[in-house]
């Protein structure tokens, strides 16, 4: 086994463990669905999130099932978006 990983290779693997999937479907699915972003643009109290974290904390939710404690915990927001 290769215990020499590139920062690269690293930053990939620990993604992988969290996530449970590589960080460039992650980067994919955003590229998707980028262009619907501005559909949940409906509230107008806080700022919009950013496609990529509302896209991380739904792919973490399905692959942990954390509670949403955790979850705000987890994503620093507020407990309405999770």
């Amino acid at each position: 086994m290769n215990v020499w990983y590139t920062t690269l290779e690293m930053k990939d693997m620990k993604f992988l463990l969290h996530y449970k999937i590589n960080s460039e479907i992650l980067n994919n699915l955003v590229l998707e669905l980028t262009p619907f972003s501005h559909l949940s643009s409906l509230n107008l109290v806080r700022p919009q999130l950013n496609i990529r974290k509302i896209v991380a904390i739904v792919i973490y939710q399905f692959t942990h099932g954390s509670n949403a404690t955790h979850m705000v915990n987890r994503f620093n927001v507020g407990a309405s978006i999770i």
